[in-house]
């Protein structure tokens, strides 16, 4: 999940780095949330999902969320690496800013994400970036730091895809 920075083709050097700055602060904002928000701990380990007859399971046509008490695309979390794994990087020279999962850390992330021919997958990160007290949180963000003289300027894009490769170590 990308969000860039909008409106900010013709600041001066000056202002391109507070711009820089600002995507930066926008962008933890929204990781913080995948992190705190998308990628839950919350007693749902394999015994109880079998208890409650798996409510992820394709063979019921939607996520059970009725059984879940909380919005399905939650990913539940055991040992904390899927959650740890969920990284932040700047992009467009600084002024875009991008939540993805590092899959060499969480190989499991792309079944829980996309999801499996038995289980619905739960896109987390998307979700909980594009919720709206997020993004209005981010918003203020931007506007806080830029100030109020670019108010009306500057906005948040958010675009989708898939982080480009990352080098191999």
């Amino acid at each position: 999940m990308k969000a860039t920075i909008q409106g900010l083709s013709r600041l001066a050097k000056a202002e391109r780095e507070s711009a820089i700055i600002t995507a930066r602060a926008a962008g933890a904002v929204f990781l913080h949330n995948a992190r705190m928000t998308g990628a839950v701990r919350d007693g749902h380990d394999d015994a109880w999902m079998a208890k409650v007859d798996h409510p992820y399971a394709v063979r019921h046509g939607s996520i059970q969320t009725s059984v879940l008490g909380h919005p399905g695309w939650w990913a539940h979390f055991q040992t904390g690496r899927l959650q740890a794994a969920i990284k932040g990087r700047s992009t467009k020279g600084g002024l875009g800013y991008q939540i993805y999962v590092d899959e060499g850390a969480a190989p499991h992330a792309k079944f829980v994400i996309k999801g499996t021919r038995v289980m619905f997958g739960r896109d987390f990160i998307r979700m909980s970036v594009n919720d709206p007290k997020v993004r209005k949180q981010a918003m203020r963000t931007v506007v806080s730091v830029l100030g109020r003289g670019m108010r009306s300027k500057a906005g948040i894009r958010f675009g989708g895809g898939a982080p480009p490769a990352l080098p191999a170590r």
